[in-house]
């Protein structure tokens, strides 16, 4: 097996010593063999520990690191600053990736001194069956889109509408940390989202080089942190709320013109998503809560006269 320079997979984990050996046999079972295991334990008080220093034991590749919880941003960059790769694999512990994928893209890294990132298809699956999914949604239909521009605004226009990949598709050049910086750890969710978003806003150079048997592999279950739809869209306005002045302060990645649309579609999704946020506090009952993200909508236009209505949709029905 050829070697094209150390991989370095980082997984966080919090009280999931029940799931976190599958992850760990799926690293063991890789084709790639030059990669250290760093394991962040962020204040587990299950058997987490008990289970990853079996692993240690046996594979002096696997370390494990104990830490206070503070997160799980601050627990992969603990790993992140842990690690001695050149090149970085995120890999939640409910998680899994192909056994092609690292050798895949470390080779393609190393043969492409001009990309960053590069990443592979994402599918899901549910414990005890075969199959695999596009996407945790019904009906099961693909999702991710083909590139059509390697550029950064192209990129940054899409991340701007949908988060393109999971956090363990890409395989990234640990240079990458250093000039965009490391996860943001006051984010609860949507921390992967906004590196992408900083990467792209410094001109980082993205690539999808998705063989068979290189897949991120994504744990479909009730745990997840994605099924809190609230608390992701209040995290993805946190990281809109910065994007403004990231978008302007990356020329030359984007040109102005770039720069202005940019700006105008983050402004729009910014108002879609408060418009989501009333919607759901409306639902819950929580009215005033709706009424204030329902105003972030409608005041940004000067439209007072919709968001009166807006408001009193609200207030006599309990929905918009």
């Amino acid at each position: 097996m050829e070697d094209f320079g150390l991989v370095s997979i980082i997984i966080p984990t919090y009280n999931y010593g029940h799931l976190i050996h599958e992850t760990l046999d799926c690293v063991l079972e890789g084709t790639y063999r030059n990669w250290e295991c760093i394991v962040v334990d962020d204040g587990s008080k299950d058997n987490t520990k008990e289970v990853v220093e079996a692993y240690t034991q046996k594979d002096s590749r696997i370390r494990y690191i104990f830490q206070r919880n503070a997160g799980l941003s601050a627990a992969r960059n603990t790993g992140i600053r842990q690690s001695k790769g050149v090149y970085i694999q995120l890999l939640d512990s409910d998680d899994l990736i192909q056994s092609d994928k690292l050798v895949t893209h470390a080779k393609y890294l190393f043969e492409h001194k001009e990309v960053d990132l590069v990443y592979s298809s994402v599918r899901y699956f549910v414990p005890g069956e075969s199959a695999l999914r596009y996407s945790m949604f019904t009906p099961d239909l693909p999702w991710e889109e083909e590139p059509e521009s390697d550029l950064p605004g192209y990129w940054l226009k899409k991340l701007l509408q949908q988060n393109q990949f999971v956090v363990n598709g890409p395989l990234i050049r640990r240079g990458v940390f250093d000039q965009a910086g490391y996860f943001d750890e006051t984010l609860t969710s949507v921390e992967d989202w906004d590196l992408w978003c900083r990467c792209l806003c410094k001109g980082l150079l993205f690539k999808k080089y998705s063989l068979p048997n290189t897949f991120a592999l994504v744990r479909m279950h009730h745990g997840s942190m994605s099924t809190n739809k609230a608390r992701m869209i209040l995290n993805a306005l946190k990281v809109r709320r910065k994007l403004d002045g990231l978008i302007l302060s990356s020329y030359p990645a984007m040109m102005p013109h770039e720069q202005n649309e940019l700006i105008e579609l983050n402004r729009r999704e910014t108002r879609n998503q408060h418009r989501m946020l009333a919607e759901i506090f409306s639902a819950e009952g929580r009215k005033l809560e709706a009424i204030v993200h329902v105003l972030q909508v409608y005041l940004p236009e000067a439209d007072i006269l919709g968001g009166l209505k807006a408001v009193a949709a609200i207030l006599t029905r309990g929905q918009l």
